[in-house]
C-alpha cells in the first residue's frame, strides 16, 4: 500500500479532523520521514506543512535525541519490543527557531500494508520548570528557553 499526503481540501476524509485538533499530528515512515503533519504541528514547531512533510522527524528534537532517534524506529521495527509507542511522556521539542520547549509525547504505530507509519500526538507543556539535558561528560546539550528567567 502507498500512502500519499493529500494537500487539497476534503482529499481525505480524516484530514479536516486531524486539523481540527489543537495538538500537533505528527505521522512518519519507517525511514523517520514526515509524511504528514497537521495545523497544529506547524504552528507549535514554527514551520510550514511544506517544509516539514519529507523531511526527517528529528529535526524536530534537540541532540542527543535528534542523533538516536532512527535507531530506536530501527530497533522497534526490527524487534517489535515497545519502549515509547503506546505510552504518554514528557520530551522536548525544537522549533525552527532553535528554542527547545518541553512537550507531551504520544506515538501510536499502525499498520499499512507491509509498512508501518508512526503517529505522534505531541502537546507544548506550560510550565515553570527549566528541562537541561547533560551528557555523561557533564556537558550541556540542551535547554528550554525558559532558563533566561532563572536566577543565578
Amino acid at each position: 500500500a502507498t500512502v500519499t499526503h493529500h494537500t487539497t481540501p476534503h482529499a481525505h476524509p480524516f484530514m479536516d479532523l486531524i486539523n481540527a485538533r489543537p495538538s500537533a499530528v505528527v505521522t512518519a515512515g519507517e525511514d523517520g520521514r514526515m509524511v504528514s503533519v497537521n495545523n497544529g504541528a506547524c504552528v507549535l514547531f514554527g514551520y510550514e506543512e511544506q517544509e516539514l512533510v519529507g523531511q526527517n522527524v528529528s529535526i524536530l528534537m534537540p541532540s542527543p535525541y535528534q542523533e538516536q532517534h532512527q535507531s530506536f524506529i530501527d530497533r522497534y521495527v526490527h524487534t517489535g519490543v515497545a519502549r515509547i509507542i503506546g505510552t504518554s511522556r514528557v520530551a522536548e521539542g525544537l522549533h525552527k527557531s532553535g528554542d527547545v520547549f518541553p512537550i507531551r509525547l504520544t506515538v501510536s504505530c499502525v499498520s499499512v500494508g507491509e509498512r508501518k507509519l508512526f503517529v505522534s500526538i505531541l502537546e507544548r507543556v506550560e510550565t515553570t520548570s527549566v528541562v537541561i539535558t547533560i551528557n555523561n561528560k557533564g556537558k550541556v546539550l540542551a535547554c528550554t528557553s525558559n532558563i533566561e528567567g532563572v536566577p543565578g
